[in-house]
């Protein structure tokens, strides 16, 4: 059975490009010497290495959005209520024989929530994400006495990744009065949406977005306005908003996401106002909160495979092929071309020169070279125009040989 072909639009990037490099390598020398009037297509090399930084770029931006579940607006319904039991205004009375042992009066909050707009099928309903998979922590502030109530004032709830989802929360403590609670409710931040300077607003009008949505926005307002400096592309003039926003009258292009950052804030958290009722066995609050949270889509005309994408490597790389081989045809014609001109010209004397030169490759690649070895020690020995074609000869051989007594090693192995 023949491998199976582990070929990825990745690896047939990474193939590609170095395929790219080794003809941009080869370019400047080769197409010299073949064509003089080559500059044009070192210019094109050059404007296809920034095209080629371009398309990284994009293609990692492509493949962070891609890896990424696609999101939609879905709403979160909170309930808030609480349980009371043992309390004395339900009528609850203690003998003095039995207050050592009865249990005291106590409380439970509880909040709940579920996602609306579930799909109707049981499969949908099961899969659906838990009500703590859309918070980032909980703080419940009580508003009792520390002295009575030595279980503190503060409760807090923070996420942790190991932990099971779930759909509610319930806190019990003992008490007999009203406690007014104050619950702070931080949503995750999975699209990490910040929420934007009031200097930072006046300047791209929005009040929340993500870092690149501010970045894009305010790289349009660059534009509208002529910002970039005219000599220096990658330097931008600070009008008296920016200017009042970085406190810089000029500043690159790449300083952008660094400057941005300190006009990123956390969104605001939810705050719920319920109070805890004793008299009552059971109360809800009479409002229910819908919270809007980003939720997986699931609608069935949004794909995440961009299968039309994964044929470009292979088209770019059979380009590049194309070129190597293009290169190589010219070098090869080239080759001839001098040959043949240098014939044209001085017949015998290129032909003595020739046989010279065969001679001389003969001698190396039989290993009897009869060469002086002071001759040897001067650079100009070097420098002859044989030296190169005896070199390229002796490496083929070497190559030759040792390609063969690896086959027999394969050979030897397999029998």
């Amino acid at each position: 059975m023949g491998r199976p072909d582990r070929s990825t639009p990745e690896s047939l990037h990474k193939a590609s490009m170095n395929k790219r490099r080794k003809v941009a390598e080869r370019g400047n020398t080769k197409t010299e010497l073949v064509i003089p009037e080559s500059a044009m297509f070192e210019e094109l090399q050059g404007l296809e290495k920034q095209i080629d930084s371009i398309l990284n770029e994009r293609k990692q931006l492509i493949q962070e959005n891609t890896a990424r579940q696609p999101t939609a607006k879905k709403n979160v319904r909170v309930f808030i209520s609480n349980l009371s039991s043992e309390q004395p205004e339900q009528g609850y009375e203690i003998d003095d024989e039995d207050d050592e042992i009865a249990p005291a009066p106590s409380w439970t909050l509880r909040i709940e929530g579920r996602l609306l707009d579930v799909p109707a099928s049981t499969k949908s309903r099961q899969a659906a994400r838990k009500f703590s998979s859309f918070l980032q922590s909980i703080i419940i502030e009580l508003d009792h006495d520390p002295e009575n109530y030595p279980e503190g004032e503060l409760i807090e709830w923070h996420k942790s990744y190991s932990n099971q989802d779930f759909d509610g929360f319930e806190i019990k403590r003992r008490g007999d009065k009203n406690v007014k609670a104050k619950i702070i409710l931080t949503l995750d931040n999975p699209s990490e949406k910040y929420k934007f300077s009031q200097d930072l607003i006046q300047v791209i009008q929005t009040e929340r977005g993500t870092q690149a949505s501010a970045i894009i926005a305010l790289w349009e307002y660059i534009k509208m306005n002529g910002l970039r400096d005219e000599e220096q592309r990658d330097t931008v003039n600070n009008d008296e908003l920016l200017q009042k926003l970085f406190g810089m009258e000029q500043m690159k292009l790449s300083q952008l996401p660094e400057l941005l950052w300190t006009h990123f804030f956390p969104p605001d958290p939810v705050v719920i106002e319920y109070t805890i009722r004793v008299d009552k066995e059971y109360h809800i609050s009479r409002y229910a909160y819908d919270l809007t949270v980003d939720g997986e889509d699931n609608s069935k005309g949004k794909s995440t495979n961009n299968t039309s994408l994964q044929g470009y490597p292979k088209d770019i790389t059979s380009l590049d092929e194309k070129i190597m081989q293009c290169i190589q045809s010219m070098g090869n014609s080239k080759s001839k071309r001098d040959f043949l001109l240098e014939f044209s010209r001085h017949p015998v004397r290129f032909i003595d020169k020739y046989l010279a030169n065969y001679c001389q490759e003969m001698e190396v690649n039989v290993g009897e070279s009869v060469v002086n070895a002071e001759d040897r020690r001067k650079s100009e020995f070097y420098k002859q125009p044989w030296v190169d074609t005896s070199v390229v000869h002796y490496l083929s051989a070497k190559t030759q040989q040792r390609m063969q007594e690896l086959m027999k090693m394969v050979g030897k192995a397999n029998t």
